[in-house]
């Protein structure tokens, strides 16, 4: 062109080249038309796409799976899109988040440290802006994974340092509303238990499987399985004494005593602990 811009359809055939990975771009907004033209886009653009146009069906999906990147309207019913944010962020702290507004600015429910970390784009929204965000968002994030990328033990050790669980309720049917919106203290809003899911705030792992592979290679899992039991235990202070603790446990673990110890602290509650063995594709016989 001579005045120096590019035609839409030039950009989003360049856009289209987008390196492909087996994690999708979640995608939401309660107005399917929308969620329908978007989700071609990103697909045209090379990415792989899940929808949803329930908001609390999204945040469960973003406790329980990974995503590339997070694509979402800001006013939904029964959640909004800066709830989502939060969700996502609780399980993974650096997801690549979009959020889609029809108000003048950015949500003020955003603090400022949070807003720097997302993109807000302002509607009407156009496709090529929508895919070139998406793109911008998930090349910062492989861009920070690449300069940190781990794997060695100086890395297993740092990562180590910052391990933390993060807690999903477990609700019964109906219940889900209730639990989203927090506060409520009717007894169908009550969690029947939380189930404790591991986090690490290493760039170089991106996620816990990652890490816990690295860590066994170095010889590490019974003192991480050690420290995430006693950061459950330590959790088990803060839940309803009628609430079950649901607690992942590598299939290695099995064969420490630490695990068997009376003495150990996660034993004084095993009453109320339940022991999930992870499922791993790759398992080998433990003996």
């Amino acid at each position: 062109m001579r005045d120096g811009t590019e035609p839409a359809t030039e950009r989003l055939s360049r856009l289209s080249s987008a390196p492909t990975t087996d994690l999708p771009v979640l995608l939401v907004d309660d107005d399917e038309m929308i969620v329908r033209a978007l989700g071609r886009a990103l697909r045209n653009a090379g990415y792989l796409v899940e929808t949803e146009t329930n908001a609390l069906a999204a945040s469960a999906r973003l406790a329980k799976e990974r995503f590339r990147a997070v694509v979402s309207d800001v006013n939904m019913p029964r959640a909004t899109g800066v709830d989502l944010l939060t969700v996502a962020r609780a399980y993974d702290a650096d997801t690549p988040f979009v959020l889609v507004t029809g108000a003048a600015g950015p949500p003020a429910s955003l603090e400022e440290a949070t807003l720097a970390t997302v993109v807000v784009l302002l509607k009407p929204v156009s496709i090529v802006a929508l895919v070139e965000a998406v793109r911008a968002a998930i090349a910062r994030r492989e861009d920070a994974i690449a300069a940190n990328a781990g794997g060695g033990l100086a890395d297993v050790s740092r990562a180590e340092e910052t391990l933390h669980l993060v807690f999903q309720p477990i609700v019964g049917a109906g219940d889900e509303a209730a639990a989203f919106r927090g506060g409520d203290s009717s007894p169908g809003a009550r969690p029947r238990g939380y189930e404790a899911f591991l986090r690490t705030g290493h760039l170089g792992f991106p996620s816990p499987l990652d890490f816990l592979d690295a860590a066994e290679e170095w010889g590490r899992l019974p003192a991480v399985g050690e420290r995430l039991r006693s950061l459950a235990c330590s959790a088990m202070s803060d839940l309803p004494d009628a609430c079950a603790l649901f607690l992942n446990l590598h299939p290695r673990e099995l064969l420490h005593d630490s695990l068997y110890d009376a003495r150990a602290p996660l034993s004084r509650t095993a009453h109320r602990v339940v022991l999930e063995i992870t499922e791993r594709e790759d398992s080998t016989p433990l003996a």
